[in-house]
Parts: C-alpha cells; sequence; structure tokens
C-alpha cells in the first residue's frame, strides 16, 4: 500500500498523478483503438494512400507477369447480433493489412482500391436485401433462433465467396487497374450499381 502525506502539497501531487495517470490511459486506448479498427465504408469519405497502414513486401509480389502496386483489404463484416433482431452487414476497409509501394502511389491506383471497397459495399447491400426476406416468426424459441442463425450465416458465406470472385473478375480484367479502358468500364458498373 502506496501512503501520501496528509499535507495540502501531498495532495496535489496525488490529484496530479491521478489526472496524469487517466490522461495517459487514454491516449494509450485511443491509439491502440486506432490502430486496427476498420473503416466503414461511407459515400462521404474515400481512401486515401494513408489507409494503407502495413508495410508493403520486400520485394513486390507479382501475379500473372504483373507487379502488384498495392493490396487493399476490404470485406464484408457480420456484426454480432440476438435473435430475432437481424444484423446490418457493412463493409470495412482494414488498413493494417493494406499496403501500398511507395513508388507506385498514384490517383488512378487509389481509384481503384477504391474500387474493391465499393465492391464490397455493394455486396454488403445485396446481403441486407437478401437478410431483409429472412422469415421473421412471433415465436422466438431456441430452434427458431437457430434455424435463422443458420440461413443468415448460409447467405453471410455466399455473399463472401461471391464477392471473392468479383474482387478476382475486377483484378483480372482491369489487369489490377493498369488498363485504363477496363477500368474505366468497371468504374461505371460499380458507380452505377452503388446510385441504384
Amino acid at each position: 500500500m502506496i501512503h501520501f502525506p496528509k499535507h495540502r502539497s501531498g495532495r496535489r501531487i496525488l490529484r496530479a498523478t491521478q489526472v496524469l495517470l487517466v490522461a495517459l490511459s487514454l491516449i494509450v486506448a485511443q491509439s491502440a483503438f486506432a490502430e486496427g479498427k476498420p473503416l466503414d465504408w461511407s459515400e462521404d469519405r474515400k481512401l486515401s494512400w494513408d489507409d494503407f497502414k502495413k508495410k508493403p513486401p520486400d520485394p513486390p509480389p507479382t501475379t500473372d507477369g504483373v507487379k502488384i502496386k498495392a493490396e487493399g483489404k476490404s470485406g464484408l463484416v457480420l456484426p454480432d447480433w440476438e435473435c430475432p433482431k437481424l444484423p446490418t452487414i457493412k463493409a470495412v476497409f482494414e488498413p493494417d493489412s493494406s499496403w501500398v509501394d511507395p513508388q507506385s502511389k498514384s490517383v488512378d491506383l487509389l481509384d481503384h482500391e477504391q474500387g474493391h471497397f465499393d465492391l464490397a459495399e455493394r455486396a454488403a447491400r445485396k446481403l441486407n436485401k437478401e437478410i431483409a426476406k429472412l422469415k421473421l416468426h412471433s415465436e422466438h424459441t431456441t430452434e427458431v433462433c437457430k434455424k435463422l442463425s443458420e440461413e443468415l450465416n448460409a447467405l453471410y458465406d455466399k455473399a463472401n465467396s461471391d464477392l471473392e470472385k468479383e474482387q478476382k473478375k475486377y483484378e483480372d480484367e482491369t489487369k489490377h487497374g493498369s488498363d485504363p479502358k477496363e477500368q474505366a468500364k468497371w468504374d461505371k458498373q460499380i458507380k452505377e450499381a452503388l446510385a441504384r
């Protein structure tokens, strides 16, 4: 047990120490929270190169003879939920899993990476429409909730599988964003899908 003197300066020291400890705890907690926190998709906030926190691999990977210049990790999140209230699926970007070759940063490459994130948002919207079609029962028994959970997980797994295929198709057809004509086609298609 720590014993502090009872005179006034001791109380001031104790109070100052308490304030300092609380402030340090908040700073540490805030920085730990900011690190690794996924970014939710937003129409008002586009990706920036500052969102790519992971150190790029050395040497950069290649696929089909093409040097990979950046890798942004985006996908779907199924939040915790309680039966009978159905969850809302979100598209997220994971900064700590995303990297860019510093020599390759360009507006076009960033737009290509935004396209991946936008495809995840399109998949989230589609999945949320499917979830809304699930039958809610007036009885919320364990069996009914288990069935609902199984249906939800099956929809979520299928949406992730479909998104993975779509992301691969996007990469292949745009040649990782290096084919401007194909990139423009995809950009238009994604924009129109998100406008609906």
